[in-house]
């Protein structure tokens, strides 16, 4: 599954980059040449589409879900100014609104497993602001807060939340949020 993910959602960034517009589900399918229906679910839940009806989440009467790990996220290098509104909403979107309503999604079926996890992604950020990255921080520090009040809602059900809070790793996003860093700065 996370092999499709990350194919798709590679295919997902460069037809945007080359055709400077949002693909289809039915456009990128017959790229990658995948069941249209696949591509769909995974931009659902990658939060490319932001809509969470996760087709894990209305799961058979046996199914269950041991593990739920939240690990999208987008960010910007940018001044506080200059961030737009549309910006501001697409980096809480990806990085708080979509792991809030797939864990939310996911409960039923976590719920039903012998302590169920779920692992939330933050950052350092989540902890320390940092000049240009108000948007991406305060995405993060939504993560954080987010994680710790669920971690104390569902301990009696048996569920634990963690959240790991990563310090700086080179990553793509990096490359573009932070270009004043490199792999040996970090």
């Amino acid at each position: 599954q996370v092999g499709s993910l990350n194919k798709i959602n590679k295919a997902f960034a460069r037809f945007e980059q080359e055709n400077e517009r949002t693909p289809s589900p039915e456009e990128l399918a017959n790229v990658l040449d995948l069941p249209k229906e696949k591509v769909a679910d995974t931009l659902r839940v990658s939060g490319r589409h932001v809509s969470v009806d996760a087709p894990f989440a209305e799961g058979e009467d046996n199914s269950l879900l041991d593990v739920l790990v939240n690990n999208a996220g987008v960010a910007q290098s940018q001044p506080f100014d200059q961030v737009s509104e549309e910006d501001f909403d697409r980096i809480l979107a990806i990085n708080l609104k979509a792991p809030y309503f797939l864990t939310q999604r996911a409960l039923g079926l976590l719920r039903r497993s012998e302590g169920a996890s779920v692992l939330n992604i933050g950052s350092v950020v989540s902890h320390k602001g940092y000049p240009l990255q108000s948007a991406y921080a305060a995405s993060k520090h939504g993560v954080l807060g987010f994680s710790k009040s669920l971690a104390n809602e569902l301990y009696q059900q048996g569920i634990r939340v963690h959240v790991i809070c990563p310090g700086g790793v080179y990553t793509d996003m990096v490359k573009v949020a932070r270009p004043d860093l490199s792999p040996e700065g970090l």
